[in-house]
């Protein structure tokens, strides 16, 4: 028993170790620069966490049965005993001093007084992805409320809100890829990034150019593909980073590609390209790459943003340039995110970072609670503006920023919105009413998505765990 006991844990250190050991030795391996370790993660990163586990649970294994056959049984008293015991009880304890705030930090109260009359979430569904380990990314609602479609570990999975229809299919893409994702004709179709229906090489190989798919949202069979702009370019110039459709769904939007990038329009009637905006001819310097848009809710302006914080207007149908708004003044922070409002009189902008957040001295970010806190320019990273005239209607800060998709929009009713902030936790606020915004529910996935039902009844949510599905609880 005794030997048995020392064998085991003889494992798990050389598991642990494994665990630590192995990333540390691929990032001075390979050596990344700017923010590619971040892009690396957010594609390969469920993948790899789940080789790491596999590998360093094989090397637990095989160091038990190692010690069981050359570690000499000489009693809890011998020097070897006491070097595996202390070596396990000072691991156990670095693991504790290092996890420690997670379990025991309280989350401070916020920086002023919270907003009233806004509504709150009750958890309806959970909405799983078949073998989803790594959550779900994106996220679609059908302008008929039947169903909700969102990308998985392995798929596509289509399902009802309550959860009594779910359907999922298998995609193979290119291995960087986007996920855009759009209903259209009630949820009869999907608008879906490029992917292939069997697991092919020279299939995968031919969605270098492809701009988007057109997919029967009911077999998963892909109905159409349609061609980038730039033939031979391969995804970084063809491949759609964002759509938006017209209120109507008459006309589809489109950014292709994030290399020299390309906003153009379709019609949904026969998939042909309609239009090309000239996005850079109005813009300057870097900010002449489009980075996202948004149609009005009558679906006459198009509104489009890039690596600025100045949103440009263009007509719909003519596509000519109608003007422009610039919502933070230099240094103008990169914007994430835009929401008309329901009457097409306002827009909502987020800015894709800044905020106020907990951190360590050496600018780790830490737990609420834990740390110090921080604001980060621009202090405020939700404003909402006036088109008319461009006048700052309302600006909301304390809270921690970092906008990006469409983690933004309006409620049915106009009267809040609702946001994503950058820990992932919802939150509502009123920009008419004074106070701070309401955080309705906690754990969300950062950057992902938000979506309200048609009748405004329920909010739909990425997590970690599948999608969410809430109801809207009046408030009392």
């Amino acid at each position: 028993m005794r030997h048995n006991v020392l064998c085991a844990l003889i494992g798990f250190l050389a598991a642990i170790f494994s665990f630590v050991l192995i990333p540390i030795i691929g990032l001075l391996l390979f050596r990344f620069e700017d923010d590619s370790l971040g892009w690396f993660l957010i594609f390969a990163g469920p993948a790899l966490l789940s080789l790491l586990l596999g590998i360093s649970f094989t090397i637990g294994i095989g160091a038990f049965f190692v010690a069981k056959v050359k570690l000499p049984d000489r009693g809890w008293r011998s020097t070897q005993a006491a070097v595996i015991l202390l070596t396990f009880i000072a691991t156990v304890a670095a693991a504790a001093l290092i996890t420690w705030p997670f379990f025991i930090t309280t989350e401070p109260p916020e920086a002023g007084p919270q907003q009233a009359g806004l509504p709150s979430l009750h958890l309806a569904q959970t909405l799983k992805a078949v073998g989803n380990r790594s959550g779900t990314r994106g996220l679609a609602w059908s302008a008929d409320g039947e169903r909700l479609a969102s990308y998985g570990e392995t798929g596509i999975a289509a399902w009802s809100p309550d959860g009594k229809y779910q359907k999922t299919f298998r995609i193979y893409q290119n291995s960087v890829t986007w996920h855009v994702l759009r209903y259209l004709s009630g949820h009869r179709l999907l608008i879906t990034s490029p992917f292939a229906e069997v697991n092919s090489a020279e299939k995968r190989e031919r969605l270098d150019d492809i701009a988007f798919s057109v997919v029967d949202a009911e077999t998963g069979k892909v109905l159409q593909n349609i061609p980038g702009p730039q033939p031979g370019g391969g995804v970084p110039k063809n491949t759609v980073i964002d759509l938006v459709l017209t209120p109507d769904e008459r006309f589809l939007a489109v950014i292709c590609g994030h290399v020299e990038p390309q906003i153009n329009v379709f019609s949904t009637a026969d998939w042909k390209q309609v239009a090309t905006i000239d996005f850079r001819a109005v813009q300057k310097g870097s900010a002449r790459n489009p980075l996202g848009l948004a149609f009005s809710p009558d679906g006459k302006t198009l509104a489009v943003f890039g690596f600025d914080s100045r949103i440009t207007f263009f007509t719909t149908e003519s596509w000519t340039f109608s003007g422009s708004l610039l919502t933070y003044p230099e240094p103008s922070p990169l914007l994430g995110v835009l929401a008309f409002s329901l009457d097409g009189t306002m827009i909502a902008v987020g800015a894709s970072s800044s905020g106020s957040w907990w951190i360590y001295p050496n600018g780790l970010i830490r737990l609420p609670g834990s740390g110090r806190l921080k604001v980060e320019f621009p202090a405020d990273p939700l404003r909402v503006y006036r088109i008319s005239d461009g006048k700052l209607i309302a600006a909301l800060g304390s809270f921690p920023g970092g906008f990006w998709g469409d983690g933004l929009v309006w409620s049915p009713n106009g009267e809040y919105l609702a946001f994503q902030d950058g820990r992932g936790d919802i939150r509502f606020w009123n920009p008419f009413q004074p106070n701070l915004s309401v955080k309705v529910a906690r754990g969300g996935k950062p950057h992902s998505e938000l979506l309200f039902s048609r009748d405004g009844s329920q909010l739909a949510a990425n997590f970690s765990d599948g999608v969410k599905v809430f109801d809207l609880v009046p408030p009392r």
